[in-house]
C-alpha cells in the first residue's frame, strides 16, 4: 500500500491537513461531544467507574498495556473516575490527572440524553454560537491528553515503571 493509499493521516499536506484528519472540520463540537456512541457509552463508564473498587480490581484490563507494557493515555481513567466518585479527589488525580474534566464530560454526555428536545435544541444552538471558542478549547484538550499520555509512556518507558 502506498503513502497515497493510507488511510492514516500523514505530514505531506502539513500540520493543518494532519490535523483535519483527526478534527474534520464539518464536525462541530456539539456533534462531537454528543454523538450516539458517546450517549450510550458515558453512562456505562459512569455505571462501571460507580461499582468499581477505587483502587482497582488489580487486574490490567488496558489491552495496549498488557501487549506493549507501557500506559496508553487513558490508563487510569477508570480508577480514577471511580475514586472520584467515591470522594477521594487525590487518588483520582495520581490515577489520571484528566478525570477532572472526563467526569463533568461524561456527566454532560449522560443526562443530555435525558433533556428535553427543547433544551437540547437550546444547548446545540449556545455550543453553535460559542463554536469559535469551543473548537479550540475541546482541540487543546483532546491533544494535551494525548501529550499526557505521550509524556507518561515516555517516563514509564525510560523508568520500567509499572506504578500506573
Amino acid at each position: 500500500m502506498s503513502a497515497a493509499e493510507s488511510p492514516l493521516p500523514t505530514l505531506e499536506g502539513g500540520l493543518r491537513t494532519f490535523r483535519s484528519s483527526f478534527f474534520p472540520a464539518a464536525a462541530d463540537v456539539y456533534s462531537l461531544m454528543f454523538n450516539p456512541l458517546a450517549s450510550v457509552l458515558a453512562p456505562l463508564i459512569l455505571a462501571a467507574a460507580a461499582a468499581l473498587p477505587s483502587n482497582g480490581l488489580g487486574i490490567r484490563v488496558c489491552l495496549f498495556r498488557i501487549l506493549s507494557g507501557l500506559p496508553c493515555p487513558g490508563c487510569g481513567m477508570t480508577r480514577a473516575l471511580s475514586s472520584l466518585l467515591h470522594g477521594d479527589g487525590a487518588a483520582a488525580f495520581f490515577y489520571h490527572p484528566f478525570v477532572f474534566a472526563v467526569l463533568p464530560a461524561l456527566v454532560l454526555i449522560s443526562v443530555h440524553g435525558l433533556l428535553p428536545n427543547d433544551v437540547r435544541g437550546r444547548l446545540r444552538r449556545s455550543f453553535t454560537a460559542h463554536q469559535a471558542r469551543l473548537r479550540p478549547a475541546y482541540e487543546a484538550l483532546v491533544y494535551s491528553f494525548l501529550a499526557f499520555g505521550l509524556i507518561r509512556m515516555i517516563v514509564s518507558w525510560f523508568a520500567g515503571s509499572s506504578a500506573i
